[in-house]
């Protein structure tokens, strides 16, 4: 698996399989697995280190392991956590998190042909496509689906679903499986919507691009209720005391001209509710009349107002959402 990885990061005329050297390493280390592999004709030692309850004893010997193999050594992850993610970047520790990332930040991928293969397999924020390919899978009943089949729920282009599918299948999130005869692959989710959640939470964003005010009977018939308005007809959470819609920015541009910008005069004027400017359609997974869709509401309100009584709320949600 450590092989084919590498083989899709940096190509598979530029990694290829050694032995791993005889060396003297210290009693504690033989328990471990190793592997070796020369990526652009520099030949490593891959270590699937397991005892994160020791990491300073990790760090203390890789100078010594590095001696007695008179080889780099980079250490191989199957599972990890964002903040023993963080130490080893901190300490310019080389890493390879399999299926998601490789951090070699002292052996030269600094070389420009390197460096664009190991970018690519880093998934930062979702841009908005991406996330809208994540919604499909959230929304959708488990089972295989094409490029087509996502390009014709969220009406984008065959490019940008099949760069979002490449940021699913890197977190692991999602399988792709050829069809074969040369018919393209099918993808699915590996596990259940809640692992699904999981591994993508930290990549996703706000649907939220900007909050205006508009007079409620200026509304049109494209503005969705969103924000508390909408958490209060899926939950126990009160409306505030003006409401929020949404509405698509391409959408907006008509509505543009009636809008003013917030302030705490129009918060208490009756007659004016929230607008959202949404980067994509607050309707297009929605399975309520009037309300922008569950997933992407509370991803607004999570990144909003992160209280305790909103994170109840969103629990309730998320039980719903993946055992649909």
């Amino acid at each position: 698996m450590l092989g084919e990885y590498l083989e899709s990061v940096f190509g598979r005329q530029n990694v290829c399989e050694e032995a791993v050297p005889e060396a003297n390493i210290p009693y504690v280390f033989t328990k471990y697995r190793y592997e070796s592999f020369r990526i652009y004709g520099q030949q490593y030692v891959f270590l699937y280190w397991v005892n994160w309850t020791n990491m300073r004893e990790y760090t203390y010997r890789i100078p010594i392991l590095e001696k007695r193999f008179s080889l780099p050594i980079v250490l191989v992850l199957e599972r990890s956590y964002a903040a023993q993610i963080k130490n080893l970047r901190d300490l310019k520790i080389r890493f390879v998190e399999l299926g998601k990332q490789v951090f070699m930040p002292m052996e030269g991928f600094s070389l420009k042909k390197a460096r664009k293969s190991v970018e690519q397999t880093e998934v930062q924020l979702f841009t908005p496509q991406s996330q809208l390919c994540a919604l499909f899978f959230l929304y959708s009943a488990l089972g295989n689906y094409t490029v087509k089949d996502i390009t014709k729920r969220t009406g984008l282009n065959e490019m940008a679903v099949s760069r979002g599918l490449k940021d699913l299948v890197i977190l692991n999130a999602i399988s792709a499986v050829e069809k074969g005869n040369g018919k393209g692959k099918v993808y699915r989710i590996t596990e259940s919507k809640q692992i699904f959640y999981d591994r993508i939470e930290e990549h996703l964003i706000s649907p939220v691009r900007k909050e205006v005010m508009i007079r409620k009977d200026n509304l049109s018939p494209k503005c969705y209720e969103a924000g508390y308005t909408a958490m209060s007809e899926w939950t126990m959470l009160a409306d505030d005391y003006e409401s929020t819609y949404a509405v698509l920015s391409r959408d907006f541009k008509d509505l543009e001209p009636m809008c003013e910008k917030a302030s705490e005069y129009l918060l208490y004027d009756s007659s004016y509710v929230i607008l959202q400017v949404w980067k994509y359609d607050p309707a297009m997974f929605s399975d309520t009349d009037g309300c922008a869709d569950k997933v992407s509401v509370w991803l607004s309100m999570l990144m909003s107002h992160p209280d305790e009584r909103t994170e109840g709320a969103v629990n309730e949600l998320k039980k719903e959402v993946f055992n649909a």
